[in-house]
């Protein structure tokens, strides 16, 4: 029976897939989670039988795709709206700031 994905999973699950926004493949989630949390992605704990079974079971936090019928599954991490805010403001206020000299 799979176990209910807590608020608390899905943050870890974010700020994990967050440092790969290009994507990443599947199977190295487990190894990037590790290393950003220090413990395991407790997958199989929660009852599912892999990793693309869990990340399915949380489209508000990434989207899964296989490129090829035969190839990996591809995990794009999707940042919440208040994610997405927070960036533009700080892109904002870094373009305010930021000037640009010329040198001659």
């Amino acid at each position: 029976a799979k176990t209910k994905i807590t608020d608390g999973l899905k943050k870890e699950l974010s700020q994990a897939l967050g440092q790969r926004p290009q994507g990443m493949w599947a199977a190295r989630l487990p190894f990037e989670y590790q290393e950003f949390h220090g413990h395991e992605l407790p997958w199989k704990d929660l009852g599912f039988t892999s990793v693309v079974e869990l990340l399915s079971c949380v489209p508000d936090v990434c989207r899964v795709e296989r490129p090829q019928s035969n190839s990996d599954w591809m995990i794009y991490y999707k940042p919440s709206e208040s994610t997405l805010y927070l960036l533009c403001t700080v892109k904002k206020k870094a373009a305010s700031s930021w000037s640009c000299t010329r040198i001659v």
